[in-house]
């Protein structure tokens, strides 16, 4: 009956087969791979079986004659095709293979068909045979019996060539193979007390026992033999002795290593009841002693003295074991009448320490067998086929991707039959099983089948997801402690977008790839859109994924009407061009597109940089369906005048031809055509005309400027109006921004200085970037300075000269020397008066009156230099920030005492610097080396039992003046970084001091420098340390184009010959410097700040190197085209208050005259007047005017812009609404998944098209987008119906005729115009007349010669009046006196 361990139960895995019930006296195993070879006999029967590769079985019932044939032993043929049967005085060879394979092409050696007989002297009681093969195919059948004769019995010759003796009775012959098949020995047991071992072969020495023997017997060959033996080596002797004698007192002879030598290894000599079994398992030979009382268990190699491996498996202590084997997984102890299945893992020794400690049971299942063994074998089995392909969803358990491998199957032979122990199924497979059930010791069992537990783990939680139990599949899940990317995968794949959506990450096992936060960003899109309640509340880092997964978690949003939602994933991301491309693959725009595209002009300038026809075209042929107000934020989104474009315009107005001019063109083409459909819809109002006036805003200069300048990690560089920013991607057009005079890098955000105003880029967490709004970006290594410039959003009073950026907060000054500054603002540092952050730049009123020269911003304090020499600071002051010889901090401007005005100053990390006539000034220290030096003080103080120094001793909290004498010649420069600074003199010699632990200080090595030293920036100098500091009388001309910039914990030095110089820890490289990086990295426990540690101790490591030339990293323009400065246009359209302004779309009209085409204003003739007024072509603005006569003066009803057209039934809008959810739910889904299986196959989820989601219908609200504005109400004209169509036209001549100048030539062509659209219109004459008459009053002369006397008077004969003609004449005579 099967028994199952103490405390694991695997009855369900194991299994006992009855392969034959027979009463067995002999037997023999064979097996050749996956063949299996077995012959049984009994007193009265001899039984075959034969199981081949496809485990298939065969058996055959052999007709003997035991009365004459008694079967004494048996053993198989290398081959298997005989079974060889060792009988009385005889030895027979009976066909085995091809009673089962026929069809096989045997070795004709022997019969096939029947018996062979082979005569044999007489053996007194055979009790063992084996068959040796020799290296040169000598077949010898080696026989033990039972008075300890062991005969060598040569079937080609047919006679006994050999023989040698033991003591005692053989029971058993095993043949044993070392692990290389180099040599091969004969074992030979009498019990588990006494063992012998004969050395047969070892073929590297060319050894062969056969061989040995008839050389000593054959006397004519003795001496040869003796020379061959002087000649083996020592060690070749000592391999052929037998080792481990009892006697090893006793002379090595020839003798020893012919004779069969006591088996016992001295590492097994501490017991001498050792069961031992050849055993052939994984491709490995090797011998397994089993020790029958303690149950250790020894690996061992017939070819080695020590043990190759030692396990102790827990049994009991009764004496019945008889055998052990042992395979990778599973030890089988074989007792008298019982199997015991033990675990190797679990029969581990673990040292002697824990020697009489208690120990688990290693014991898995037990099963009692009928009748008494003889003997088991391990059985080898197919190798299952690994887990390959691409992971799929499972069904079955038979579907999960497990490990595969084997559990050996066990034969055993008994007196009573023979049985096989078997598994049930895939090991894996049932450990699954046991896992999802619930199984006690779940976990203790993988680990006694030695099956990897976090895979069987992550298998279960796959089998339970697929019956969708997704809490207990989240607890296994959690148990294998996998990166949580698994889980998000198999939510996605299962379908639970829910659950997906809710996902917070609990543990620390490891973050979420890329691919892991698109997929859950979009389950939480899709529960936004199916649920109006649900808010956006991003708990995963999606600050730093890339543009391809920022570009489908844009679309999806824009694709499912979640247009709130839709510049979180591109605009701020620094990456504007995604939500156009989202626009762009829309099939059509609702109001919601229209109202996000609206809301960020900084698309507009991406309309030129990209090709955006396609929007265009929209606009152009949809905005007469549009409603006023959305008429109207178009018009102020598309102006061309606005800031953002006058660098287009600038080009425009000269002549120059570019991509960018030509796509102003259609800009202006699709924004006059907005404006005629806007024009339309309001009051027309009274014809006049009127100068555009100029407007009272400066106007702007540009001169070109080298700038350079460094942030934490990332640096800019400015020459010739062109710039580029390093490490950062962020691209500079000078074409749209215009051209750029300065730069400042902070922490993560970067601002230019361009002849159009200040440009940022970067990180916005605080609103640093000034464009009105702040957004949550990187926190950490996720942080980075990538990302689109955007327009500073403020109209400054006069050009800007200087900005600057700090960590978080930035810094502007105009040339009228007022100061402005925005973003963080916690610490006071924006200089306001507060502690509040601002979106926008505000102007600090501490020093209005007064005029600032220049200004600068470290972590969270701001320092400013005032055109006396003045320097004031505010922000924090805990380091010494602020220069007032305290710690606090100050949110209005606090003077730093300097002993004589600064000339220029500059701002670290927590330190400061001004230069003066005197020298260079320091105040502020960086944490380490406050705390280095309280340190020292503390040590240096500890005899007084002071625990701090004074508050006098901390000299960085006032200025001091820097130790200089080192520094040659004229200071032109100062430069700060995080914990180092930077001097430059006038001839381009560089002085540096400060932390070097990153080699920012280019000195060659990372020794930390208290003073201004010089350093080498050029290779060629570097063997004159002073040659770059050279007297200012040698020196007759400043370097002036030379400037150096202090980042992070790097430096860059910029010459004026246009060579780029930097050193320490540069970030040129990117990803390929990481990858190339060899040394260590360490964090700080403090701050988590990762620091590199160089592998090579190179000094040249820590030296300037050359990284690039200024015109290979700024594309210069070659046709050296000359531009004038940027000037600020007249703007009709600076804000939406200017709607109210009567001439809104004339002022437009002239300021675009140039570049309107006729065909943009064809569709509304009031605005084509103005355009054919402005022109000179009176006529046609009368004739444009006439055209337009219907059109009301109160305004037409305005019915809002909607796209969606919902059912008018509830019941149908909800169904469709239903309808809508599944539609965005089934696609949103698939693509979920389709994420989610890529990352379980570990490779890149598959592309996705802007378009693939063209077709999912956008269900957002639009009505909610109609808020704001209030819709314009049309007047009700009461006398409109009261007026006709010939007062209209009358009034529309007389308006005219009015405004025009007087002109014969001019009226007698407006006259004879209106005269004919009179009579083609069949309007009343008499409304004419009246014109014409009130024209006599005001020039008759000019009113006779355009009608009296004009060349078709006579068309008036018949429409005029005699009065009329009375009233000309007179008026005429009047007025020639």
């Amino acid at each position: 009956m099967a028994q199952q361990s103490e405390h694991l139960d695997f009855s369900g895995l194991f299994k006992l087969d009855v392969l034959v019930h027979l009463d067995i006296v002999n037997h023999s195993f064979y097996e050749i791979g996956l063949k299996k070879f077995l012959a049984l006999s009994s007193d009265k029967e001899l039984m075959f079986l034969y199981i081949n590769p496809q485990s298939e079985r065969f058996d055959s019932v052999y007709d003997w004659d035991f009365i004459d044939n008694p079967v004494y032993s048996m053993c198989f043929e290398p081959s298997g095709t005989w079974v060889f049967i060792v009988s009385d005085q005889k030895v027979l060879l009976v066909p085995f293979l091809p009673l089962f394979v026929p069809q096989y092409t045997f070795d004709c050696k022997w019969s096939l068909s029947s018996v062979t007989v082979l005569p044999l002297a007489e053996i007194p009681q055979p009790t063992s045979v084996v068959w040796w093969l020799t290296k040169e195919s000598e077949n010898i059948i080696i026989i033990g019996s039972k008075n300890g004769t062991i005969t060598f019995y040569a079937l080609e010759s047919q006679s006994i060539v050999g023989e040698t003796k033991v003591t005692g009775e053989v029971n058993e012959l095993q043949m044993c193979f070392d692990d290389s098949l180099d040599l091969l020995a004969l074992l030979i047991s009498n019990g588990p007390s006494q063992q012998w071992k004969l050395v047969l072969e070892h073929r590297s020495v060319g050894y062969n026992w056969l061989t040995q023997m008839r050389a000593q017997n054959d006397k004519d060959k003795k001496e040869s033999f003796m020379s061959y033996i002087r000649q083996l080596s020592k060690d070749k002797i000592t391999l052929l002795i037998q080792g481990g004698s009892k006697d090893e007192n006793k002379p090595q002879t020839v003798e020893y290593v012919l004779k069969p030598m006591e088996y016992l290894p001295t590492f097994r000599k501490g017991s001498n009841n050792w069961a031992l079994t050849a055993q052939y398992v994984s491709g490995r030979h090797f011998l397994t002693a089993f020790e029958l009382n303690e149950g250790t268990l020894i690996l061992e190699s017939p070819a080695e003295d020590v043990a190759t491996r030692s396990l102790r498996p827990l049994i009991k202590k009764d004496g019945q074991y008889i055998q052990g084997l042992w395979s990778q997984r599973l030890l089988y102890l074989i007792r008298k009448n019982e199997l015991e299945v033990h675990s190797s893992h679990f029969s581990v020794i673990q040292g002697e320490s824990l020697l009489g400690a208690k120990r688990d049971p290693s014991g898995l299942w037990a099963a009692e067998v009928i009748g008494d063994v003889h003997k088991a074998y391990l059985m080898s089995a197919k190798e299952p086929s690994s887990a390959t392909g691409p992971w799929k969803e499972p069904t079955f358990v038979c579907d999960l991707q497990l490990p595969r491998f084997i559990l050996e199957p066990c034969l055993v032979i008994t007196s009573c039959g023979a049985y096989v122990l078997n598994t049930v199924s895939e090991p894996c497979e049932w450990l699954v099983g046991l896992i999802v059930r619930g199984g006690g010791g779940a976990e203790r069992s993988c680990a006694a089948l030695g099956a990897p537990v976090p895979t069987l783990l992550r298998a279960s939680a796959d089998l339970l997801m697929s019956r969708g139990k997704v809490a207990p599949a989240h607890y296994l899940y959690s148990l294998s402690q996998s990166q949580p990317d698994g889980w998000i995968a198999r939510l996605g794949v299962f379908g639970h977008v829910h659950e997906l959506s809710m996902y917070k990450q609990t543990s620390d096992v490891g973050s979420l790839g890329d691919a892991a936060v698109t997929a859950k960003l979009l389950a939480l899109l899709l529960r936004i859109r199916t649920n109006s309640e649900e808010k956006f509340e991003a708990d995963v880092k999606f600050t730093n994924l890339g543009a391809t997964e920022l570009a489908e978690l844009t679309c999806v949003a824009a694709a499912t009407g979640l247009w709130d939602l839709a510049p979180v994933f591109s605009v701020r991301r620094g990456r504007p061009e995604l939500l156009l491309a989202a626009l762009k693959a829309r099939s059509r725009l609702c109001r919601g597109a229209l109202a996000c595209l609206l809301r960020h002009r900084c698309l507009v300038p991406l309309l030129l940089a990209h090709n955006a026809q396609w929007l265009f075209d929209f606009l152009a042929d949809r905005c007469d369906s549009f409603d006023t107000i959305l008429l109207k934020r178009l018009c102020l989104w598309l102006n061309p005048l606005q800031d953002q474009l006058r660098p287009v315009m600038r080009d425009l107005r000269q002549g120059i031809t570019s991509v960018y001019t030509t796509r102003m063109l259609q800009l202006i083409s699709t924004f006059v055509r907005v404006v005629c459909a806007l024009e339309a819809r309001l009051p027309r109002p009274e014809i006049g005309t009127r100068g555009l006036r100029e407007p009272a805003t400066w106007r702007d200069g540009w001169t070109p400027k080298r700038a350079l300048a460094c942030g934490l990690g990332h640096w800019a560089v400015v020459d010739e109006g062109k710039a580029k920013v390093m490490i950062a991607q962020t691209p500079v057009d000078a074409e749209l921004v215009g051209r750029v005079t300065d730069v400042a890098c902070g922490r993560h955000h970067t601002l230019l200085l361009t002849e159009n105003g200040i440009y940022s880029a970067g990180d916005n967490s605080y609103g640093q970037l000034g464009v009105g709004s702040s957004w949550a970006g990187g926190v950490g290594d996720s942080a980075s300075a990538n990302g689109a410039l955007t327009l500073v959003t403020r109209t400054w009073d006069a050009p800007l000269t200087r900005i600057a950026a700090g960590h978080y907060h930035s810094a502007a000054v105009d040339l009228g020397g007022r100061l402005y500054t925005w973003g963080w603002g916690v610490h006071g540092q924006l200089c306001l008066g507060s502690i509040d952050d601002h979106c926008v730049p505000q102007l600090v009123t501490k020093f209005q009156g007064r005029k600032v020269l220049d200004v600068c911003c470290g972590a969270c304090h701001t320092v400013v230099l005032m055109m006396n020499g003045e320097v004031w600071a505010a922000g924090a002051g805990v380091f010494g920030q602020l220069g007032t010889g305290g710690r606090d901090k100050s949110s209005v401007p606090l003077r730093v005492a300097l002993a004589d005005p600064a000339e220029s100053i500059a701002a670290g990390y927590f330190h400061n610097l001004a230069l003066t006539a005197k020298g260079v000034w320091l105040w502020g220290a960086s944490p380490q080396q406050v705390r280095a030096a309280h340190t020292r003080r503390s040590n240096s103080s500890s005899s007084l039992s002071s625990s701090a120094a004074p508050l006098s001793q901390e000299t960085h909290l006032v200025p001091q003046l820097v130790d200089t004498q080192h520094v040659r010649g004229r200071i032109v420069q100062i430069s700060a970084g995080w914990h180092h600074s930077c001097i430059m003199n006038h001839a381009g010699a560089v002085y540096t001091w400060g932390l070097n632990f990153d080699g920012q200080l280019g000195s060659g090595d990372r020794k930390q420098v208290h003073v201004p030293t010089e350093v080498a920036i050029r290779p060629e100098r570097r063997a004159e340390p002073r040659a770059e500091s050279r007297d200012a009388e040698e020196e007759t001309e400043g370097r002036s184009g030379d400037t150096v910039a202090c980042g992070g914990d790097f430096t860059v030095y910029f010459d004026r010959d246009g060579r780029i110089y930097a050193t320490g820890n540069m970030h040129s490289q990117g990803n390929d410097e990481r990858e190339s990086f060899g040394g260590r990295v360490v964090v700080m426990k403090t701050t988590r700040r990762v620091i590199k540690i160089p592998a090579s101790r190179n000094a040249d490591r820590f030296l300037f190197h050359h990284l690039d030339r200024i015109e290979s990293l700024l594309a210069f323009d070659l046709e050296r085209i000359r531009r004038g400065p940027v000037r600020s246009s007249p703007d009709p359209l600076a804000s939406a208050a200017r709607f109210r302004d009567a001439f809104w779309a004339e002022d437009l009209v002239v300021a675009l005259e140039p570049w309107i085409d006729g065909s943009a204003v064809a569709s509304n003739p009031n605005v084509a007047a103005k355009l054919a007024l402005h022109t000179g072509d009176h006529a046609a603005a009368l004739r444009h005017l006439l055209a337009d006569r219907d059109r009301p003066s109160a305004g037409a009803e305005d019915r809002p812009f909607l796209a969606h057209r919902e059912p008018l039934d509830d019941a149908e809008s909800s169904r469709k609404r239903d309808e809508l959810k599944i539609l965005i739910s089934s696609a949103v889904t698939k693509r979920i998944k389709d994420i989610s299986t890529a990352i379980l196959n570990e490779r890149p989820p598959p592309a996705v098209d802007a378009g693939a989601y063209r077709s999912l219908p956008c269900r957002c609200d639009e009505r909610k987008y109609l808020g704001g504005e209030a819709r314009p109400t049309p007047a009700v004209d009461v006398d409109a119906d009261a007026v006709d169509a010939s007062v209209r036209a009358a009034r529309i001549v007389d308006e005219c005729m009015t405004s025009f100048p007087v002109d014969a030539q001019l009226w007698e062509t407006c006259f004879g115009l209106s005269r004919d659209f009179f009579l083609e219109n069949d309007l009343s004459i008499e409304r004419l007349e009246a014109v014409l008459r009130k024209s006599t009053e005001r020039n008759a002369t000019t009113l006779a010669s355009a009608v009296l006397f004009s060349d078709d008077c006579a068309k008036y004969d018949d429409i005029l009046t005699p009065k009329f003609y009375l009233t000309v004449c007179s008026e005429v005579l009047d007025a020639w006196g």
